[in-house]
């Protein structure tokens, strides 16, 4: 806790009074509820078809601006296709289509004939 600061000025305390903050109290809320509306529905939907029969790898950074990163990755398989919903706080920073997968080995039993 910082206890060394000076007393706010008479123009601070003016500002910052009980009759100010209640007289402004309204604007302050629709304000608040405008830009929060805002920021929570500006959303930009980017899909990945995967229709090539390749699956593709999409690399998401996740975080709010001003707010620490993590980044991870998304396997898109093949023929299918996904939709990532893009925001402040998620970006798409990469994708790579990813190399053929080879088929699975047929398995095979072989029985003795008598």
């Amino acid at each position: 806790m910082i206890t060394n600061l000076p007393p706010p000025s008479a123009e601070w305390q003016a500002f910052m009074s009980p009759e100010i903050i209640w007289r402004h109290a309204d604007e302050f809320d629709d304000a608040f509820e405008a830009l929060m509306k805002e920021e929570h529905t500006m959303t930009t939907a980017v899909t990945v078809n995967a229709h090539a029969g390749r699956p593709v790898l999409v690399t998401l950074k996740y975080g709010e601006p001003l707010a620490a990163k993590s980044v991870s990755t998304e396997l898109v398989e093949p023929n299918t296709e996904r939709t990532f919903y893009i925001h402040s706080g998620l970006q798409i920073i990469g994708v790579e289509e990813q190399p053929m997968q080879a088929p699975a080995p047929a398995s095979v039993s072989i029985e003795a004939i008598e």
